[in-house]
C-alpha cells in the first residue's frame, strides 16, 4: 500500500500532507455550499485565505502535534483511574483506558490546545487583530465544543479502543473531513469578525455630523481679533443689524 510506505518512510510529512488535503477538501466543500447558498443574493468568490489558514492549522494539530499527544495520552491514561470506580465485572480494563484517553483529550487537549491554535491562527491569517480573535473565541467556543464533543467523542473511542496506533493520525484526519464541512461552515469566515466595532461606528458617526456641524465655518486672517474662529451665525447677526439699519434710514429719509 503506497499510503503505508509513505508513512513508514516520512511519517511527519504524510502526515501533514494528509491533515493539510483534508482540511482545504473540508473547507471547500463548505465554502461549496455557502455559494450555492448565495446565488441568490450575490456572487461569492472561493476564499482561498480562509482555505490556507484551515490547511495550517490541520497540518500544525494533526500533522505534527497530534502523534506525540496521543502517545503521551496512551501512556497515562491506562485505564486504572476509572476502573477504582467502574466494576471490573462490567467495564473492562481496555474499556476504562479507551474512556478515559477520550476524556482526556477532549476536556484537556481540545480546549487547551486545539481550540487556542484554531481562533488565533485563523483569526490572524484571516486578517483579524489579537483583540477580534479573543472576542471570536469568546463568541464561538461554546457552542463548538459542545458540538465537538458530540462529534469526537464518540469517534475517538472507536479510536483509541480499536485503530493501531500507526493509523490513529490518519483516522483521525478522515474523520476530521466531516468535522472541517462543519467547522469551516460554522466558524470559517472572518468577515463579519473584520467588521468595525460599536464604538468604532459610533466615532465615525460623531465625525460626520461634527463634519456637518463646521460646513460654513470661517477661520478669520488673523486681523480679526486674536485668530478666533467667526462662525457663520454671527455673520448672519452683522448682516442682520446692517439690514436693520437701513430700514431705520429708509424710515426716516
Amino acid at each position: 500500500m503506497l499510503y503505508d510506505a509513505a508513512l513508514t518512510a516520512n511519517p511527519i510529512a504524510t502526515r501533514i500532507s494528509t491533515a493539510a488535503v483534508l482540511a482545504v477538501a473540508g473547507d471547500a466543500l463548505a465554502q461549496a455550499r455557502q455559494r450555492s447558498a448565495a446565488e441568490k443574493r450575490a456572487a461569492v468568490a472561493y476564499d482561498s485565505r480562509r482555505a490556507a489558514a484551515f490547511a495550517t492549522v490541520e497540518a500544525a494539530y494533526r500533522g505534527v502535534l497530534q502523534q506525540p499527544i496521543f502517545s503521551g495520552i496512551v501512556s497515562v491514561c491506562q485505564g486504572t483511574a476509572l476502573q477504582r470506580i467502574l466494576p471490573s465485572a462490567v467495564v473492562s480494563l481496555d474499556a476504562c483506558a479507551a474512556l478515559e484517553r477520550v476524556v482526556f483529550n477532549q476536556f484537556v487537549v481540545s480546549p487547551t490546545v486545539y481550540y487556542p491554535l484554531f481562533f488565533s491562527m485563523t483569526g490572524l491569517l484571516g486578517g483579524l487583530t489579537a483583540r477580534q480573535c479573543w472576542q471570536r473565541a469568546r463568541a464561538q467556543f461554546p457552542s463548538l465544543f459542545g458540538c465537538n464533543l458530540l462529534f469526537w467523542f464518540p469517534v475517538q473511542l472507536v479510536q483509541f479502543a480499536l485503530v493501531p496506533a500507526r493509523y490513529k493520525v490518519p483516522f483521525i484526519c478522515l474523520a476530521g473531513l466531516v468535522w472541517n464541512v462543519f467547522l469551516s461552515a460554522v466558524a470559517g469566515s472572518c468577515a463579519r469578525w473584520r467588521k468595525p466595532s460599536a464604538s468604532s461606528a459610533a466615532s465615525a458617526a460623531s465625525a460626520a455630523s461634527a463634519a456637518v456641524a463646521l460646513k460654513g465655518v470661517v477661520v478669520p486672517t488673523g486681523s480679526h481679533g486674536h485668530g478666533g474662529h467667526l462662525q457663520e451665525g454671527s455673520l448672519h447677526e452683522g448682516d442682520e443689524a446692517e439690514e436693520s439699519s437701513s430700514e431705520v434710514a429708509r424710515s426716516v429719509g
